[in-house]
């Protein structure tokens, strides 16, 4: 269980400081990584139960760690240049973090959780800014245009800004590892 507890602890961290500052420091998410793998290889070694206990029998094994923190963080580098400047270096590396502490599946279904949750978040908060009736009505006129010209009619530059919200990463990656750790077993029975 102590594996859990670091990663919540240091998504908790990583949370204040990407809402604070819009940033994810290296410090969390580099040592998140090395406690990750290093506490993966503990579980692979043929230590005392108690001690692979400790750190929790449910974690992924070294290579499973492994290929959840190469996963996760490849995923993440294709959204890093897919939505450059949306997705920073930050998220690439603390999403690769939860790879390596929870292995590859039960990493990509939180990083599935955190697009899902930022997702629902960003477009909460554009509603809340902008106004729903105004942004149902700038989606109409755009639907309309590109209907009349045959194709896709860009966004104006003040549209386009309008639609920049941060997407703070962090805080959804949090409440995806709750979904994953917690709310799914409690919702499913498992």
């Amino acid at each position: 269980m102590i594996g859990v507890a670091l990663l919540f602890g240091l998504l908790v961290v990583a949370s204040v400081t990407d809402v604070r500052s819009g940033r994810i420091p290296n410090a969390i998410t580099y040592t998140g990584m090395v406690v990750g793998l290093s506490g993966a290889l503990i579980v692979s070694l043929p230590l005392p139960e108690a001690i692979q206990r400790a750190w929790g029998v449910e974690l992924p094994r070294f290579t499973e760690a492994l290929a959840g923190w190469a996963l996760a963080g490849f995923l993440m580098v294709f959204c890093y240049v897919v939505f450059a400047g949306q997705v920073g270096g930050g998220d690439v590396k603390l999403l690769a973090m939860v790879g390596a502490f929870l292995g590859p599946y039960a990493g990509i279904e939180v990083l599935l959780w955190t697009f899902i949750i930022g997702a629902a978040a960003a477009l909460i908060r554009l509603i809340w800014q902008g106004g729903a009736t105004r942004m149902l009505v700038r989606g109409w006129r755009y639907l309309s245009a590109s209907l009349r010209a045959g194709r896709p009619v860009g966004l104006d530059v003040s549209d386009r800004e309008t639609l920049k919200t941060p997407l703070y990463l962090a805080p959804c990656t949090l409440a995806g590892l709750i979904v994953v750790l917690w709310i799914e077993p409690w919702l499913w029975g498992v």
